[in-house]
C-alpha cells in the first residue's frame, strides 16, 4: 500500500460499489414482485388509458392463469407460423410485464411492455423496445415500451429518448423509501 492509503480507499470503493449493486439487485427483485399492479394505475393516469390488464409476468404470480395461457398460445402460434422470429417469441417470454389496456378516447387496444429492475440500464431499454417491437408484430397493434424501477443515470434517460430511428421508451420511477 502506498503512503497516501490510495489503495485502501479503492479497495472501500469497489466493497462499497458491490454493496451498492447488490442491493440495487434485490430491490428490483422485490419490485418485479409488487410493482406491476402499481405500475399498471401509474400507466393508466399518465396515458390516458383504461382497463389496463396484465397480461404476462414471467413468474406468474398476478397474472390470471387464462389470460397468460391464451398469450403464451398466441406467441408460440406467432413463432410457428413466421410471423415473428424465434428470438422475439423468446424476447417476449422473458419481458418482466405485459400489459393489454384500452386507449382514450379512441377505444383501441394497446399493449405496454416493461422491464422491471431497481437500476434502469441500457439493456432494459433495449429489452423494452425489442419486446414492444414483437408485440406490434404480432397483433398488429400498439404497443408502448416501458422501463420502471428506482433508478436512471443521466445517460440511459438520454438512451430512452426517440433518437435515430429508435422509439421513446417510458420511464416510470418508484419512489424510493425515505
Amino acid at each position: 500500500m502506498d503512503a497516501g492509503g490510495t489503495g485502501v480507499t479503492q479497495d472501500v470503493d469497489t466493497h462499497l460499489n458491490g454493496i451498492e449493486a447488490t442491493f440495487d439487485d434485490l430491490r428490483g427483485s422485490a419490485l418485479k414482485r409488487k410493482g406491476p399492479t402499481h405500475l399498471c394505475q401509474l400507466l393508466n393516469d399518465a396515458l390516458n388509458i383504461r382497463r389496463a390488464h396484465i397480461i404476462w409476468i414471467p413468474c406468474g404470480v398476478i397474472a390470471p392463469i387464462h389470460r397468460m395461457d391464451n398469450f403464451a398460445r398466441d406467441v408460440e402460434s406467432g413463432a410457428d407460423d413466421g410471423t415473428i422470429t424465434l428470438e422475439e417469441e423468446g424476447r417476449l417470454n422473458r419481458t418482466d410485464m405485459i400489459a393489454r389496456a384500452i386507449r382514450e378516447p379512441q377505444g383501441t387496444r394497446l399493449w405496454i411492455v416493461a422491464e422491471i429492475s431497481g437500476l434502469i440500464g441500457e439493456r432494459d431499454i433495449r429489452r423494452a423496445r425489442e419486446s414492444a417491437t414483437a408485440l406490434r408484430k404480432l397483433y398488429s397493434q400498439e404497443a408502448i415500451p416501458v422501463v420502471y424501477g428506482y433508478r436512471i443515470a443521466d445517460q440511459q434517460r438520454r438512451s430512452a429518448q426517440a433518437r435515430g430511428g429508435l422509439e421513446e421508451v417510458l420511464i416510470f420511477l418508484e419512489p424510493t423509501d425515505p
